[in-house]
């Protein structure tokens, strides 16, 4: 079967190959894959950026659905034919403090599909049954593949922001994660949303205000932080969403939020910054990490899709076959897209 591979470390280094299907072991499910969402992150992996977490080679692709076309042994529960999206962990050691407290997305044995060990670019995938989560009937397969960054975005709300209703928050980066964090954060009743971006982001800004921002600043050619703060009366943002992983934003962050605010840090990949901390202590500003997701941001996110709450049709500007990897990548790079769909060669 064919599949994008990153066949070692560094920039490049990305090939359409011939790989074996795959055969389920114990406790695992073999899926045919039928959509594969394009993350920002597997641009970054062939690029070279997150050498670190790859364990080359390997089959690139985290988010994706299918059908279950086979069992391994000792897997009840599931039948072949089921359709299915699956979580990113691909292992975890279910022994330690993070997997037995639920927290399982911090396990530090932690393995994850599409880059510590073979994705969905491709046919098929094996998969533990337990990460499995059947789609509702009214959720196509193309929706199915992004449960994954609806489920990242409701882990970040859900479980780590006290999102009051009536809070004006404002969301840093324009790309599918921050539109996701628009869509949540105005089912649970924000007053007001603000969300920045490039020049470049003109396209997903105009794709913010149609999905419900009240204000996008494009942060080129005004000040987002006097821009936020004349909007809150000089107080500043109750919530900023920082999600484009820059540090010129996460330093906007810090001086549009009010004071005893909160900013949520969902984006990452700036790497080393240069913060002033003293703002932190004196405006009693607290910094939120969150990453990732565990089962029942799954089970909120298919929730969240499947009564129209949250729409990430609108998010899919284009489609391809995996054989147009590389098209799709480009298209990333040049922000000439949202989220690319991409489909199998069977």
């Amino acid at each position: 079967m064919k599949a994008v591979v990153k066949i070692k470390l560094g920039d490049g280094a990305v090939e359409l190959l011939d790989v074996p299907k795959p055969t389920p072991s114990y406790g695992q499910a073999l899926v045919e894959v039928k959509a594969a969402g394009v993350c920002g992150s597997d641009v970054h992996f062939y690029r070279g950026k997150y050498d670190a977490y790859l364990n080359p080679p390997v089959v690139l692709g985290h988010e994706f659905s299918g059908v279950v076309s086979e069992l391994g042994p000792g897997v009840d529960g599931l039948a072949v034919g089921t359709r299915v999206t699956v979580e990113t962990h691909a292992k975890v050691c279910g022994k330690c403090r993070f997997c037995n407290t639920g927290q399982y997305n911090l396990c530090m044995q932690r393995v994850a599909f599409g880059y510590g060990t073979n994705g969905a670019f491709t046919d098929y995938v094996a998969v533990p049954v337990n990460r499995a989560h059947v789609l509702p009937v009214n959720v196509s397969f193309e929706e199915g593949a992004l449960t994954e960054p609806t489920a990242v975005v409701h882990h970040a709300l859900i479980d780590r922001t006290p999102l009051i209703p009536g809070s004006a928050i404002a969301i840093l980066g324009p790309g599918p994660i921050g539109l996701l964090t628009l869509q949540m954060a105005k089912n649970l009743g924000i007053s007001m949303a603000i969300v920045t971006g490039l020049s470049s982001d003109r396209m997903r800004l105009d794709l913010a205000k149609k999905l419900g921002a009240g204000v996008v600043i494009d942060v080129e050619k005004e000040d987002p932080v006097t821009t936020v703060k004349g909007l809150t009366n000089g107080v500043g943002a109750d919530i900023v969403f920082e999600t484009s992983g820059s540090a010129p934003a996460m330093r906007q962050a810090i001086q549009m939020v009010r004071n005893g605010g909160q900013i949520t840090r969902i984006g990452h990949g700036a790497g080393e910054m240069r913060v002033d901390l003293d703002p932190i202590t004196v405006r009693q500003i607290t910094i939120q990490g969150t990453f990732s997701h565990t089962w029942g941001n799954w089970e909120g996110a298919l929730q969240s899709v499947s009564s129209g709450k949250v729409s990430v049709k609108d998010l899919i500007t284009h489609r391809f076959n995996i054989s147009e990897w590389k098209k799709s990548f480009e298209l990333m790079e040049k922000q000439e897209s949202v989220k690319i769909i991409l489909y199998p060669e069977h």
